[in-house]
This record gives C-alpha cells, structure tokens and sequence, in this order.
C-alpha cells in the first residue's frame, strides 16, 4: 500500500450535498444520514454521536466559510467523507458568528492514522485557498463538486 493517500480514494459521490440549511444541525444531520448509507459506517448512532460530540468539544470551522467536522470510531470500517455545499451558507458559531457554505465530514476507522492525518491534512490545505472554496461554494450540483475536487486533484492541488 502506498504511504501517501489520495482524497480520491475516499470519495463518493453519492456523498455530496448541495442544498442550503438553515444551521449547523440541519447540515450535519443531512451529511450523517447521507454517509450513515455507507457500509463502511456500522453504528450511524454511534457516528452521529461521535460527529456531535467533537463539535462540542471544539468548533471544526477552519476558515474562508468552511468547516471540517469529524470523528474517529472503532465502528467505522473505512474512511468516508461527506461533503455539504450550501450556497447561501449559515452561521456556524454563534459565539462568533462565522458563516459557513463548505462542509467536509469524515468518519474514520480508529486504526487507519496514517490515512486520516493525510486526508484532513489535504482537505485543510486545499481550503487554505479561498477562491478554490468560494469556486466550490457556487457549484450547483453534486457531480460538478465530485469533478472539481477530482481535477484539483490531479494538478496536485489537493
């Protein structure tokens, strides 16, 4: 197996949303219920508990209005990223009052570190570029986001 992994390999597109919500929970909701179909995911309780849980121990916005929510589990088989884009975006703390229209879920076997620290490392470097996310955030369908992070992909962008 390779030592380096690529985001591709864990996409789906069937994990890709493109709806605007209205807050944080209807978002995760919707991505943990899309994601809970996999079969990677054994417990979508569990998971949905893992996802809520981390968010309230630490906010998972990241900057340039996306966020990173994720959670590690020994029900998990397999990682699996869900991805939300919601054009009109939402507040994600009201602490802060930062917007969010980019969202990056993960769920990730316990056993796969290597794996998982790549994969979050990608995605966070990938969104460090703000016209890339302000580009993704006015996508309007879930195969043109599949497409985009696959080309972004291939001329090592991500």
């Amino acid at each position: 197996m390779s030592d380096t992994y690529m985001l591709s390999e864990y996409l789906n597109e069937n994990y890709i949303i493109v709806q605007n919500t209205s807050d944080k929970k209807e978002a995760f909701e919707l991505l943990i219920d899309t994601m809970s179909k996999s079969n990677a995911i054994n417990n979508p309780q569990e998971f949905r508990n893992g996802i809520f849980q981390h968010e309230k121990e630490l906010s998972t916005a990241v900057g340039n209005n996306c966020a990173i929510p994720h959670t590690r589990l020994n029900s998990v088989n397999q990682i699996v990223i869900g991805i939300l884009i919601s054009e009109q975006g939402f507040i994600y703390n009201h602490s802060d009052a930062e917007k969010v229209n980019i969202i990056f879920m993960i769920a990730a076997p316990l056993k796969q570190d290597k794996q998982y620290i790549q994969i979050l490392s990608k995605i966070i470097t990938r969104i460090k570029d703000k016209s890339f996310c302000n580009y993704l955030s006015n996508l309007k369908y879930p195969n043109q986001v599949f497409n985009a992070l696959l080309e972004a992909e291939k001329i090592a962008c991500f």
